[in-house]
């Protein structure tokens, strides 16, 4: 009404999504009880004014099937120049509408969102789940503590329990820490804790029966994108609990010896370590075989030093395990490897970014390359990184006919000076090409697997390019996979592993002369596949490929058919990229 009142038009309030829907920017408000409002605006490619046709003016299969006025739609608007004054204005009236109103109702929403609160904390007495379990011993313990942290810091409470916990028949140890759903912010914990299944029906279909694509991922389950294991309780803890807040472990050293120093290589954070270590001038190795110390088992990929390094293990929050005997086994070198990311512009790439900033945050150093750099040459790097992105976009080549086949004349091609466009063209392709025979390692995330295949003359197919919607559909949900953690590309990651799929990758190696020169690190089983989501079509993924190694004369090529960094919120296949960046 405010937005009417001061002449803007074009305004859709109520547009129809499924309960199922998932951006934790719009839901996390009333999972909070907090009143919050969500927007969108037109874009006007940054601040540049366009023009808009009538007929241009497209429905939107969410509860719009034409342009015209509805009740949700009430004044459409015609067309014309549209300028970011116009988001401006519409965004300060919304934004002023809701301040009003809730000047005028204060009491009124106070007291409905001590209502929310207050029913969230009786369901959680009434209704399983009751709680969730973190039992001791989880493969990642710091990984699992920086989650509960962050629970902490969203105003979950979180109890450790000073006995043994019984569920029923069943009994966890002293130590567990448990998340009772008997609090305010009870959707908040079943979303970033329950296992999700994203309802398929009428609502997330489009008229030809075709799957919408969901508004960001198919699931929030956070524990499973952190390989964190968690237990759902359907019946009521039972023990002594005490409220904590949440601490990493306390590092140091287990115990001396003069026989060196493993670094668990399955706890994230041994990376961190590693590259504390190296800019200290300290040598590191990896010992290829598993391991037995102590009476403990450790698998393939354990971190060694000689030397007991106290500081850097407080600092890093481990627990050097000190050897007991000398190494019997040979030794891989594990120091940091010289990194080179590519970075491009048309309008930038938001998976270099989340990339570049897991990087900085684990320790390891890199260089970014932009086109010029890759013509003269990757001379002095180990390793290149090609961020997620479609070849056009990093060739520089026929990006506008890659906007239309992609996006269906909904997204042009962004419109940008010419020295704002970017690519490598057919001489950094051949100077890649070059750095990988002559020994490099060429890491293509995601969708840039396509560049490999299409550019580095791989025989591999990606078998789910030409396979339409309605056949296969995975928007972002979480996958079980199977793991050839024998390979050094998968050490310390269990036989049988979560990842975040999102889209159609799934990968065939063509027959050829040559096999042995292609390593399947990771793969999808026959069938049960999806933990949390929304997963048509899942035979077509069965027995695929989701990680390749390719050998390329000297050098290689490393595919990942999902993004194992995805915004830096999948620890659980963090390893997966960080194992490449190492040796």
């Amino acid at each position: 009404i405010r937005m009417e009142s001061e002449g803007l038009n074009g305004i859709e309030q109520a547009a129809v999504f499924p309960a199922d829907f998932m951006p934790g920017f719009s839901l996390v408000f009333p999972w909070m009880n907090i009143c919050g409002m969500f927007t969108e605006s037109a874009s006007v490619k940054g601040a540049t004014p366009v023009y808009v046709h009538y007929h241009q003016l497209m429905p939107h299969p969410r509860g719009r099937p034409e342009y015209r006025a509805n009740m949700n739609f009430t004044n459409p608007w015609k067309g014309g120049w549209w300028h970011l004054s116009d988001i401006l204005r519409g965004q300060i009236a919304a934004s002023m509408g809701t301040l009003e109103v809730a000047a005028n109702n204060r009491e009124l929403i106070l007291r409905n969102m001590y209502t929310k609160a207050m029913r969230s904390i009786n369901k959680g007495r009434m209704e399983s789940p009751y709680a969730f379990i973190f039992p001791p011993g989880q493969q990642d313990p710091n990984t699992t503590a920086r989650f509960l942290k962050t629970l902490d810091d969203l105003s979950v409470e979180i109890h450790r329990a000073d006995s043994e916990v019984k569920v029923g028949e069943v009994t966890y140890p002293a130590g567990s820490h448990v998340v009772f759903a008997s609090q305010t912010v009870r959707p908040l914990i079943l979303s970033l804790l329950g296992q999700t299944n994203y309802r398929d029906n009428l609502w997330v279909r489009g008229p030809d029966g075709s799957p919408m694509m969901n508004y960001d991922f198919a699931t929030q389950t956070m524990a499973e994108f952190k390989g964190v294991k968690i237990v759902e309780a359907g019946e009521v803890p039972k023990g002594e609990f005490v409220m904590i807040t949440p601490e990493q472990p306390k590092g140091g050293l287990g115990g001396k010896s003069e026989h060196g120093y493993l670094i668990d290589c399955r706890i994230n954070d041994s990376f961190k370590a590693v590259n504390k270590l190296a800019k200290a001038g300290v040598e590191v190795n990896r010992v290829s075989v598993p391991i037995s110390v102590g009476g403990a088992d450790y698998p393939a990929g354990m971190f060694y030093i000689k030397d007991a390094a106290k500081e850097i293990a407080v600092e890093t929050h481990l627990t050097l395990i000190p050897l007991d005997s000398r190494l019997e086994e040979g030794t891989l070198n594990a120091n940091p490897l010289k990194v080179a990311m590519y970075q491009r512009y048309w309008g930038g790439n938001m998976d270099e970014g989340w990339t570049r900033w897991l990087l900085e945050e684990f320790g390891f150093e890199y260089t970014t390359v932009r086109d010029e750099d890759i013509k003269k040459g990757l001379e002095g790097y180990d390793v290149l990184i090609l961020p997620s992105d479609a070849p056009a976009m990093i060739v520089g080549d026929k990006v506008e006919e890659y906007y239309e086949k992609k996006y269906k004349g909904m997204f042009t091609a962004p419109v940008l000076p010419p020295e704002y466009k970017s690519g490598i063209g057919d001489d950094g392709v051949e100077k890649i090409n070059e750095f990988a025979e002559n020994g490099g390692t060429v890491i293509a995330l995601y969708d840039s697997c396509e560049y490999a295949i299409e550019k580095m003359g791989l025989p591999v197919i990606n078998t789910l390019k030409e396979v339409k919607p309605k056949e296969f559909h995975c928007p972002g949900s979480t996958v079980w996979v199977n793991v050839d953690n024998s390979h050094p590309l998968a050490y310390g990651m269990p036989e049988r592993a979560l990842i975040l799929l999102r889209g159609n990758h799934a990968y065939a190696v063509k027959p050829n002369h040559y096999n042995d020169n292609y390593r399947v690190v990771v793969s999808y089983p026959e069938e049960d596949m999806k933990l949390s989501g929304w997963l048509l079509g899942e035979k077509l993924l069965a027995r695929k490929a989701a990680m390749i190694e390719a050998k390329k004369k000297e050098g290689r090529v490393i595919m990942y058919g999902f993004a194992p960094q995805m915004r830096a919120l999948t620890d659980a296949s963090f390893k997966f990229f960080f194992n490449a960046l190492v040796g």
